[in-house]
């Protein structure tokens, strides 16, 4: 009997070990559930803030290009009209210089030629400053919208 007194003692405190362990073991697990959880609430968390922001960046780049788009038909009118301007002017300048060597020309006619010469040369400048102008806006919008999208990211 004193052997099985021993023997059952040495087992109850392997028994009591092999609890105190697995009960170690599922409170490491525990937290580990516990913090896997909580990360996998963070990534959630996190892949939902990059899709706001995505499509904040699309929303902006979207924007940028309709406006780069809209800024060079713009450009191109501009500039189609500043040549037309030009031709006008020269157009203008060409009829005064042929009524000047005229010798039927009248006072008339002269002043009248050059009151449209010198109309068509104020209109090609007034185009020539618009042309300028929104060429150094569209620059700057560019820069401008660069800008901001640096800022987003």
């Amino acid at each position: 009997m004193p052997f099985l007194i021993c023997h059952s003692s040495v087992l109850e405190a392997t028994l009591k070990k092999l609890r105190d362990e697995l009960d170690v073991m599922a409170s490491a697990h525990t937290k580990a559930s516990e913090f896997f959880s909580t990360q996998g609430d963070l990534v959630e968390k996190f892949k939902k803030d990059q899709s706001v922001n995505k499509k904040g960046v699309e929303e902006t780049l979207s924007k940028a290009q309709s406006a780069k788009c809209s800024q060079l038909s713009k450009t191109k009118q501009l500039e189609k009209t500043y040549v037309r301007r030009c031709q006008e002017k020269d157009s203008a300048e060409a009829s005064l210089r042929e009524i000047y060597t005229s010798s039927t020309a009248q006072a008339k006619e002269i002043e009248k030629a050059r009151i449209k010469a010198t109309k068509a040369e104020e209109e090609a400048n007034k185009a020539g400053e618009l042309d300028k102008s929104h060429t150094c806006y569209t620059m700057l919008s560019a820069y401008y919208t660069h800008t901001i999208l640096l800022r987003r990211v």
